[in-house]
């Protein structure tokens, strides 16, 4: 996991790879604090899915991989600030509710990010409700 500098104090990019090899499996994007103007529940966006590409200019049929891209947005309590504390910006303290929610959530995400099909509309969540939610049941 490499954590990937942002502009934004609220949303943190984060982009995966593989332990044996170092290949990228792809991008998850942390939205997990209630701001205004934000959408109000607990979801998993997927922006970009994981697919296979076909290189159209080689006359071979090596392939491409479209890495996945997707987005955990939730409204679980925001970190506050320890008074007097000169290392600790800040601690969130979740409930047991968004505890389950946020590892619902990340279910999907990380579903999504490990799955690797050769068509986008069979892509990570894209599949039977009740294989989708195994996963995020599992987490």
């Amino acid at each position: 996991v490499q954590v990937v500098p942002s502009n934004s104090s609220l949303i943190r990019k984060y982009e995966f790879y593989k332990e044996e090899d170092g290949s990228a499996l792809g991008t998850i994007y942390f939205d997990l604090h209630p701001r205004e103007g934000k959408y109000g529940h607990a979801a998993h966006f997927t922006v970009q899915c994981g697919c296979e590409l076909r290189n159209q200019s080689s006359s071979s049929s090596s392939a491409e991989y479209q890495l996945p891209i997707v987005a955990l947005v939730c409204n679980v309590s925001p970190p506050f600030a320890h008074t007097g504390s000169t290392t600790d910006t800040g601690t969130a303290l979740l409930s047991h509710s968004e505890v389950e929610t946020l590892y619902h959530e990340f279910g999907h995400a990380i579903h999504s990010l490990l799955s690797r099909t050769k068509f986008q509309h069979l892509s990570g969540t894209r599949a039977a409700m009740d294989f989708v939610e195994t996963l995020s049941h599992l987490m």
